[in-house]
Formats: C-alpha cells, structure tokens, sequence
C-alpha cells in the first residue's frame, strides 16, 4: 500500500498550508516602524574650588571640607508621557563606611519644591560610596513635567543639575 492515499485527505493539505504559511511568516523580513529620538548628553561640570584671599586669614585658607558628591554628567531622554533623566555622581563617604545611596538617603527635587520620582529599575543593585576612594554611581529619575534643573539632596548637601 503506496503512502500517496494520504494526498486525497483534505486534513493533509490544509496542515500542508498552514505549516507553509508559518514558514513564510517566520523568515519574512519584518519592517519597524521606529521613531529615532536624538539624546542629548551634555556633561555639567560642578566642581570648580575658586581660591580666594580673606584679609582676615592673613592670606592663609581655611579648610572646607569635601563635598560628600558632586555631579558629572546629566543626560535627558524623552520616554512616553515624561522623561527620564540620568544622573552621574562622584563621590566619597565621609565618616569611613560606606555610604548607602537610596530612596531614602538621595532625594531629588525640581527648582519649584516638587519631589522628582526614581525611574523604576526592578533589577537594580544597591549603590555605595566607598570611603577609599571616589566612587561613580549614575541614578535614573522620572519627570513628569518639563523643568530647567533638578536639586540632589544627599547627607545634608544640595546639589543642583541643570538639564540640557
């Protein structure tokens, strides 16, 4: 007996057709209709000591203490209804342990007082300041409205950066 009577099966050649059709739309190449949004990443440079002569002192300078972080570089993407902006931060801890940098401990906020959300990063490892050393940790935040600046609070300090 020949295996040619299952071509007289109509159940055959729609499961022919359709393994076909699956194989075209599988290897078919696929156009995207994507639109090209230009980033715009312009580095803010925000750690400038200017050295001034007191009369007071003598011509001696007091010593300030370091700054816990300052900011790098700050890039603005726009993402559906807002935009995400990141922010890169150097710092030091201060006190010899390493300096937590949380919800709780780095906050942000626009120019006008409103609080600036942290862009949602599920798999996102907790991020430090060693004491050792100068540590670089880049932070991701959701604006809602559009704003000039954004102001970082970290342990007591303010630092604001400017949007491009």
């Amino acid at each position: 007996m020949s295996l040619l009577f299952l071509f007289k099966r109509f159940e055959i050649w729609l499961l022919l057709a359709v393994v076909v059709g699956l194989l075209f739309v599988a290897f078919s190449p696929e156009e995207i209709d994507a639109e090209v949004v230009a980033v715009s990443e312009t580095p803010v440079l925000l750690e400038k000591k200017l050295e001034v002569e007191l009369p007071e002192n003598n011509g001696t300078q007091t010593d300030e203490p370091e700054p816990t972080f300052a900011i790098k570089e700050v890039s603005v993407r726009p993402d559906g209804d807002g935009k995400v902006v990141e922010v890169t931060l150097s710092g030091r801890a201060q006190n010899g342990e390493e300096a937590l940098v949380n919800e709780d401990t780095l906050r942000a906020m626009t120019g006008s007082g409103e609080p600036v959300s942290r862009f949602f990063e599920p798999f996102r490892k907790e991020l430090t300041f060693h004491p050792e050393q100068v540590s670089l940790i880049t932070t991701r935040w959701w604006l809602e409205k559009p704003t000039d600046s954004i102001w970082l609070e970290f342990q007591g300090q303010r630092v604001e950066a400017v949007l491009p």
